[in-house]
C-alpha cells in the first residue's frame, strides 16, 4: 500500500510539473503567431524594437515582483523549509504567484519613492523607463513621416512588453516553485525543456 501512494505521488508530481512547464512554451507560441498576425511586416524589418521591448518586458517583470513580494519569498536560506512560501499547491502557484494581477503597478510607484527603494530595485526602474524611452524614440525615429505607424509601432512593442513581461513573472515563480518541489533537481529539468522548445523552433 504504501509503494502505491509513492508511485500515486511521483506520478502526480511529475504531472504537476508538466503543466507548469506547459504553460510558458503554450503562452511563447502563442504569443509570437498573434505578433505575427497583428503587427505589419516593417515592423520586424527593425529587430531592435523587438529585442528592446523585450528587455523591457524583463526588467519591469523583475521590478513588479521586487515591489510586490518580500525578499524572504525568494531567500535560499527559507526555501527549502517546510514552513517555505513556496510550500503551495498548484492551484495557488496559478493563482497567486504565477498570476499578473496579482502584481500591481501602483506598489511599484510607491517603493520608487519611499526610503525602501534599494539599490537592485532603482536599477530595475531606471532601465525599464529608459527601455521604454528608447522605443519611443527608435518608432519616432524610424517613422516620423508616418505617424500612424509610430503609433502601431509603439503598440506592437507594448504589447510584446506586457507579454514578456508575464513571461518573466511566470518562469522567475516557477523556478522557484520547482525548486522547492525538485530541489536542484530544478535545473535538469528546465534546461531540457528550453532545449525542446529550440528544438521545435528549429523545425518551424
Amino acid at each position: 500500500m504504501e509503494q502505491l501512494s509513492a508511485v500515486l505521488a511521483t506520478v502526480l508530481l511529475i504531472a504537476k510539473v508538466l503543466v507548469v512547464l506547459a504553460i510558458p512554451i503554450v503562452l511563447a507560441q502563442s504569443g509570437l503567431g498573434l505578433l505575427n498576425r497583428l503587427a505589419r511586416k516593417e515592423y520586424f524589418e527593425i529587430p531592435a524594437l523587438g529585442n528592446l521591448s523585450a528587455l523591457f518586458g524583463v526588467f519591469f517583470g523583475l521590478a513588479l515582483i521586487y515591489a510586490n513580494y518580500d525578499v524572504r519569498y525568494y531567500d535560499f536560506s527559507e526555501l527549502f523549509l517546510p514552513e517555505s512560501a513556496w510550500n503551495i499547491s498548484l492551484w495557488r502557484f496559478l493563482a497567486e504567484r504565477a498570476n499578473p494581477f496579482n502584481y500591481g503597478v501602483v506598489p511599484v510607484f510607491g517603493r520608487l519613492f519611499s526610503d525602501k527603494a534599494g539599490p537592485v530595485f532603482m536599477l530595475l526602474a531606471f532601465f525599464s523607463a529608459l527601455l521604454l524611452g528608447l522605443i519611443g524614440f527608435v518608432s519616432h525615429r524610424v517613422w516620423r513621416s508616418d505617424r500612424p505607424q509610430v503609433y502601431r509601432s509603439l503598440l506592437c512593442s507594448l504589447g510584446i512588453g506586457a507579454w514578456v513581461t508575464y513571461l518573466t513573472i511566470y518562469i522567475v515563480s516557477l523556478v522557484f516553485w520547482l525548486l522547492y518541489l525538485l530541489n536542484f533537481w530544478t535545473f535538469l529539468v528546465l534546461a531540457g525543456t528550453f532545449q525542446l522548445y529550440r528544438s521545435q523552433r528549429r523545425k518551424k
